[in-house]
C-alpha cells in the first residue's frame, strides 16, 4: 500500500506539471489542409475508387481470351446381358465387375469477335459510375470543409468581440479610478459611483460568458482537425471581392457537385439505353476445343474441334422492348431531376448572393457610423476633461461606440461566413484554395 500511494502521488505531480501539449495555429489554409487529410475522408475516397475499378476491370475482363476446363466422370453398376471382356496381348479377357466408368475432360479457349456494343456500353455506365464516387467524395469533404469555416469565423468574430469588450473595459476602469477620486473630493455621490461599478461588473459578466463560448468553439475544431488544440492568432481575415451574379451562376452548372453527379446519371441512363439496344444485336465469339474421352470399355480417344459461335435472338416476347422502354423512360426521370436540382440550387444561390451583398452593405453603413462615433468620442473626452460632463455621460458615449465596433466586426466576420456559404453552393470552396 504504501508503494502504491508513493507511485499515485509521484503520477499526480508528473501529470501536474508536465508541459501540455502547444496549440497549434490556425488559418484558413490550415483548416483546408486538416480537413483534406482527415483519415477516415481518405479511407472513404480509396475504398469507392477501388470497388468502381474492381467492377470496371470485371467488365473488361469480357474482352479477353477465355480459357476453360472441364471434366465430367460418371459410373453406373447393375447386371449386365452380356460379360465385358477386354483384349490383352490378343487374348480375350472377361472384366468380373458389376460397375463401368466414363469420363470426358475438356479445355475450351474462347474468344469474343462482336457482340453488337454491348460491353462497351456496360463500361461507359462503369466510368460514369466512377467518376460519381469522385464527387460524391467530394461533396462529403466540401460539407466537412464549410462546416469547419463555419466554426473557425464563429472563433474569430467571438475573440474580436472579447477583445473590443476588454479595450471598453479598461476604459471603464480607468473612469472609474477617476469617479473614486471625485468621490472623495465631494464631486459625485456614491451612487454615480456605483452606477459605474455596476456597468463594470457588467461588462466583466459578458467577457466571461464570451470567453467560455469561445472555449467550446475550440473545442469543437479542434476534435473535428484531429489536434490537440487551437491558437489564432493576428488578423487572419482575407480582403475578398465578390464577383457579379453571372459568373456564380455560370459556375454552378459545371462545379456544384450535386448537378455535376445527376449529370453523371443522366449519361449512364442513356448508355443504359444503348446497352439494352445492344441487347437485340447478335453476339459472334470463336472458340477451339480439345477433349479426351473414354468409354465404358476403358478405351480412351482424344479430338479436336475449331469453330465460330454466332448466338442472336428470335423471339423473346417483348422482353428486350420493355426494357429499352424502361431504359428511355429512366433517363427521361434523370433528366427532370436534374431541372429540378439546377432550379433548387439556382434559387439558393441567388438567395445567398443577395444576402451576402446586402451584409456588405450594412457593413459599409457600419463602418461609416464607428467613424462618425470615432469623432464623437474623442469630442466628449474633451469635454470631460473640461468638466462639462460627467464620467457617466461619457462612458454611455463609449460604451455605444464600442458596441458600434463590435457590430462592424461581426459584420465583416458575416460577411466572409456568406462569402464562402456561396462558394460552397457554387462548388468553388475547395479551389479556392488551389484544389
Amino acid at each position: 500500500m504504501k508503494y502504491f500511494i508513493s507511485g499515485f502521488i509521484c503520477m499526480f505531480f508528473i501529470l501536474i506539471f508536465s508541459p501540455a501539449p502547444n496549440a497549434e495555429e490556425i488559418n484558413m489554409g490550415r483548416i483546408f489542409s486538416l480537413t483534406s487529410q482527415k483519415k477516415t475522408l481518405n479511407n472513404i475516397y480509396q475504398l469507392s475508387l477501388e470497388i468502381e475499378k474492381a467492377k470496371y476491370l470485371q467488365i473488361r475482363s469480357n474482352y479477353y481470351p477465355h480459357l476453360k476446363l472441364e471434366h465430367l466422370s460418371s459410373e453406373r453398376g447393375g447386371d449386365y446381358e452380356f460379360e465385358p471382356v477386354v483384349s490383352y496381348r490378343g487374348f480375350e479377357v472377361p472384366i468380373d465387375i458389376n460397375i463401368f466408368r466414363k469420363y470426358e475432360t475438356k479445355l475450351t479457349l474462347g474468344q469474343l469477335l462482336y457482340d453488337n456494343n454491348r460491353i462497351k456500353q456496360a463500361l461507359q455506365i462503369e466510368k460514369s459510375e466512377i467518376l460519381i464516387r469522385k464527387e460524391e467524395v467530394r461533396k462529403i469533404f466540401l460539407d466537412e470543409l464549410a462546416v469547419n469555416l463555419n466554426l473557425y469565423f464563429g472563433i474569430l468574430a467571438t475573440k474580436r468581440k472579447i477583445n473590443l469588450m476588454e479595450e471598453n473595459l479598461e476604459l471603464i476602469n480607468k473612469i472609474v479610478s477617476i469617479s473614486e477620486v471625485q468621490l472623495a473630493n465631494g464631486m459625485i455621490t456614491e451612487i454615480d459611483l456605483k452606477i459605474i461599478n455596476n456597468k463594470r461588473r457588467e461588462q466583466e459578466l459578458f467577457i466571461r460568458a464570451e470567453n467560455r463560448n469561445l472555449k467550446t468553439l475550440k473545442q469543437i475544431l479542434a476534435e473535428r482537425l484531429d489536434i490537440s488544440s487551437v491558437s489564432i492568432q493576428g488578423d487572419n481575415t482575407p480582403l475578398i471581392q465578390i464577383k457579379e451574379q453571372t459568373f456564380y451562376l455560370e459556375k454552378l452548372i459545371i462545379s456544384n457537385p450535386d448537378i455535376q453527379i445527376q449529370e453523371l446519371r443522366i449519361l449512364q441512363s442513356n448508355a443504359n439505353v444503348k446497352r439494352n439496344i445492344a441487347e437485340k444485336g447478335p453476339v459472334i465469339s470463336f472458340f477451339y476445343t480439345y477433349a479426351l474421352r473414354s468409354d465404358e470399355l476403358l478405351s480412351t480417344n482424344g479430338a479436336w474441334i475449331a469453330g465460330v459461335n454466332l448466338s442472336q435472338d428470335i423471339f423473346s416476347g417483348s422482353l428486350k422492348k420493355q426494357r429499352i422502354i424502361q431504359a428511355k423512360k429512366e433517363k427521361l426521370l434523370q433528366e427532370e431531376i436534374q431541372k429540378e436540382l439546377k432550379e433548387k440550387q439556382k434559387v439558393l444561390l441567388l438567395e445567398k448572393f443577395r444576402k451576402t451583398e446586402e451584409v456588405f452593405e450594412r457593413f459599409s453603413i457600419k463602418e461609416e457610423l464607428v467613424e462618425i462615433y470615432s469623432e464623437k468620442v474623442q469630442i466628449e473626452q474633451s469635454k470631460l476633461e473640461a468638466g462639462k460632463i460627467s464620467q457617466l455621460d461619457f462612458l454611455k458615449t463609449s460604451t455605444e461606440y464600442t458596441s458600434y465596433k463590435i457590430e462592424l466586426e461581426l459584420l465583416k466576420i458575416e460577411f466572409l461566413k456568406n462569402y464562402f456559404e456561396l462558394l460552397y453552393i457554387t462548388g468553388l470552396l475547395d479551389s479556392y484554395f488551389g484544389s
